[in-house]
């Protein structure tokens, strides 16, 4: 529910897959959504997660027990990809985003033959959080734009947020100078970067908890004000 308030505040609106024919899934650790995207695209978001199977303090930084999570993404993507095709919706009109979350276990996952032309991106719920509160409508398309224009390597696996980080801080572009065009670059992603967009997300949430504290207190204090004034 709350990643679900966190791609709308990016400007992401949940579609009635219905109306398209399309059967999508909502179990326990594994669950599909389609939203909206401007001009008539559509972003697949599937969410990921533990769901305790066999949980232990001592397994806590182990792999998941099985390999459910990557056999459901497969049949999953294979299903969806023939259901855009059946109603024509071409893979120049399709984001995929995976949205991970767990206890500390890792997840063995990946995808042989993707449904879109754009890279697919990864978030967990915490980072999709801090995309909310730093980035306006639309950030994530124009992102992935980006994004798929690149090689890069490196520990992008770690967090999505180390990437974003560079795109943000050089004015929301990839672009280096006329003689270096990344496109044509193996660009390395070392980690590091995430911390400071975690931060200033933080900073921007207390200060927006603490005004909204602020103004309720205010609107408190003006009514017992009214209510001595009158009595």
């Amino acid at each position: 529910k709350r990643c679900r308030e966190y791609l709308v505040k990016l400007g992401h609106y949940k579609i009635q897959e219905q109306n398209k024919g399309f059967e999508l899934i909502n179990n326990e650790y594994y669950k599909e959504m389609l939203v909206s995207v401007y001009n008539n695209q559509y972003m697949l978001v599937i969410y990921l997660a533990d769901d305790g199977e066999g949980y232990t303090g001592a397994t806590m930084h182990d792999y998941y027990p099985d390999d459910r999570h990557q056999a459901m993404l497969e049949k999953r993507i294979s299903y969806l990809r023939d259901k855009f095709a059946e109603v024509r919706i071409g893979a120049e009109n399709i984001m995929f985003l995976l949205i991970i979350s767990g206890f500390g276990r890792g997840m063995l996952l990946g995808i042989k033959k993707s449904l879109s032309v754009y890279k697919t991106i990864k978030f967990f719920p915490m980072e999709l959080e801090c995309l909310s509160i730093n980035e306006k409508n639309n950030f994530l398309p124009r992102y992935i734009r980006a994004k798929t224009k690149l090689h890069t390597y490196g520990l992008e696996a770690f967090s999505e947020l180390n990437t974003v980080s560079i795109y943000t801080s050089n004015h929301y572009s990839f672009y280096m100078s006329d003689d270096l065009n990344p496109a044509n670059l193996n660009i390395f992603i070392a980690p590091g970067d995430s911390i400071d967009y975690i931060r200033q997300a933080l900073e921007k949430k207390i200060e927006n908890e603490f005004y909204l504290m602020l103004m309720d207190y205010m609107q408190k204090l003006w009514q017992v004000i009214m209510r001595e004034r009158y009595i």
